[in-house]
């Protein structure tokens, strides 16, 4: 039996995805970096039914905020701007249909859109 070893660091950057519910795509990125030794992930939704509801305290907590629509963005700015200081706020411009459904491939489109911002490797 080889024992694995994660080095886990304080220096490593703290992102945040956001969507609606927290229930598809914002758990979708923060999967992403399950495993990560660069990052720390967490995910949460704007929408009082989320899975996990946006806080101020979560908002405190990221270095970065990637949020899957614009106007999920605009809400953040709205309700927590004061709290942001120098928090990074991106927009993925990752949409659902009409149905709440994203077709495609998610994970694909996550890492090509984050990776845009962050060292991933995909």
């Amino acid at each position: 039996m080889n024992p694995k070893i994660i080095v886990m660091s304080e220096s490593r950057e703290k992102i945040l995805f956001v969507c609606a519910l927290n229930q598809c795509r914002s758990v979708a990125a923060e999967n992403l970096f399950a495993d990560s030794l660069q990052y720390e992930a967490k995910s949460a939704g704007i929408s009082a039914m989320a899975t996990c509801v946006l806080t101020g305290t979560l908002i405190d907590w990221a270095d970065a905020i990637f949020v899957m629509e614009q106007h999920q963005k605009n809400y953040i700015i709205n309700n927590y701007g004061d709290t942001l200081a120098e928090t990074k706020l991106i927009s993925l411009d990752i949409l659902m249909d009409d149905i709440g459904q994203f077709k495609g491939d998610l994970n694909g489109l996550l890492i090509e859109r984050i990776g845009a911002h962050l060292n991933v490797d995909a």
